[in-house]
């Protein structure tokens, strides 16, 4: 988004970020950087602190398809709230879908599929090892995919965050 825009100061505060934090590059990964004709998305890379937990954040994936009763417990999330991970057995678009829930069971929507081949093995062994809070809470007029922010914190000595084939490079020579 161009800074001369009228709504660019809310875009960067749907964000939690500062004015002064507008870099591209930071805009472009917390929020997906994604256009309804885009092929890709662009993602952070966890930062991880000096007690080698993983930090990341991300907007919670699939609000569209949340129920009205849904919308309007978003209303009541507090900021720092825990939000609970949960396998979605039953997704026939993905098997390994991850759905993000209240405490009391109130469906958010879905972490992000980049997460899923980290987060989700992991989860399964060592269900304490990731967290999920609610960092902020965008009601309207912020767009749907900018809703929910959330921080995820993962601590474990197994996790290798985008280790799996998945994120291999797609580059090929051009020349051979």
């Amino acid at each position: 988004m161009k800074r001369t825009r009228p709504d660019y100061p809310d875009f960067i505060s749907w964000q939690n970020l500062s004015e002064t934090e507008d870099d591209p590059m930071v805009l472009l990964s917390r929020s997906g950087g994604k256009k309804v004709t885009d092929n890709y998305e662009v993602f952070p890379y966890p930062e991880q602190d000096k007690n080698g937990a993983y930090h990341l954040y991300f907007f919670t994936h699939g609000f569209r398809y949340m129920t009205s009763e849904t919308i309007d417990r978003i209303k009541k999330l507090e900021v720092g709230e825990t939000l609970y991970l949960m396998h979605d057995a039953q997704n026939d678009f993905d098997s390994n879908a991850l759905m993000l829930r209240t405490k009391d069971f109130y469906l958010l929507g879905f972490c992000p599929r980049y997460l899923l081949n980290d987060v989700f093995p992991l989860l399964k062994k060592y269900p304490d090892a990731v967290k999920v809070t609610l960092e902020l809470v965008n009601l309207p007029p912020a767009p749907l995919q900018m809703r929910l922010l959330c921080h995820l914190i993962v601590k474990h000595d197994d996790f290798q965050p985008f280790s799996s084939e998945m994120y291999e490079s797609l580059a090929v020579p051009i020349f051979r």
